[in-house]
């Protein structure tokens, strides 16, 4: 359940000393069973390919995207979030 978390958020945290501690623990964590560690990003990645099909071949981004879009035209001065606030945690 954590490892999806922590391997996602040890490439894409903003914060260098946290990043850099979930670096090590995901370090740490495929030493303890590689095997398992592998088998469960796997499937993880799997589970986003379904996704991914499940939805027209669009990602969560792009999807996101579509809809900005598609309120742009019913409301023009809509504003939106830079793109580095919003983040994928699944």
């Amino acid at each position: 359940m954590l490892v999806p978390v922590i391997n996602d958020l040890a490439d894409k945290h903003w914060h260098s000393v946290l990043q850099e501690s979930l670096v090590a623990l995901k370090s740490i964590l495929s030493e303890i069973d590689p095997a398992n560690y592998d088998k469960v990003l796997v499937s993880v990645e799997k589970e986003k390919q379904k996704n991914i099909q499940k939805n027209n071949g669009l990602t969560r981004e792009q999807r996101w995207d579509k809809f900005y879009q598609l309120a742009l035209k019913k409301q023009v001065d809509l504003k939106l979030l830079k793109k580095d606030y919003i983040f994928d945690l699944s």
